[in-house]
């Protein structure tokens, strides 16, 4: 049987698990799936939604909470002109992370690639700790030496997102060059999930 017909079986019997509680129920059924194999194949499924919690929490597609699935119809726009195919709405993700705060969507990215939350600093500042832990897990060719925004812009531009003025304080007049706007912690997020995606 292959993987995800396994993993519908386990989200059908028990929907809404995070992907650590899916591999759990894996393995308490013999299948000896790693927790990347695992969030890969929810990753890659049509026939799996999520609902955009910290972690999340993932159904087979129509046995979500009906609470649950009417945020998901109302379009959200993004600061940046992200490709539909990439923006994730279909899984129910892009809808929640528009109204995250800086220290929620610091929360989430932390929660994707595995690590505790570094909080947020004082003043709402994002820590660099956020992005270096980004490139260290996700073992990705970025100097971790380089400024916050820096940091964002190539971590965004590796998962081919763009990157706007909107999305750090480089040409701010207040002098805070060296902050990531939440805007841009959204497009680091929309990055991290593409590049979880294409990990090998």
């Amino acid at each position: 049987m292959a993987l995800i017909d396994e993993v519908l079986g386990v989200l059908g019997a028990q929907p809404g698990l995070t992907v650590d509680e899916v591999r759990r129920a894996l393995q308490l059924a013999g299948h000896q799936a790693t927790r990347r194999e695992v969030s890969a194949v929810l990753l890659a499924s049509r026939s799996v939604e999520q609902d955009g919690g910290a972690p999340p929490r993932w159904f087979a597609v129509g046995r979500r909470p009906l609470a649950d699935t009417g945020a998901r119809k109302t379009p959200v726009s993004s600061p940046a002109p992200t490709p539909p195919s990439l923006s994730r709405s279909a899984h129910g993700s892009e809808a929640p992370i528009s109204s995250l705060t800086k220290a929620q969507l610091i929360t989430r990215i932390c929660a994707e690639v595995g690590v505790p939350d570094v909080g947020i600093g004082e003043g709402s500042t994002e820590p660099k700790a956020v992005f270096i832990a980004i490139i260290e897990r996700l073992q990705l060719p970025i100097d971790s030496s380089r400024s916050k925004p820096e940091l964002g812009e190539a971590i965004a531009r590796l998962a081919r997102l763009p990157w706007d003025g909107t999305m750090d304080a480089r040409a701010s007049r207040s002098g805070g060059g060296d902050t990531v706007t939440a805007a841009g912690l959204r497009q680091v997020l929309r990055a991290v999930w593409l590049l979880k995606e294409k990990a090998p």
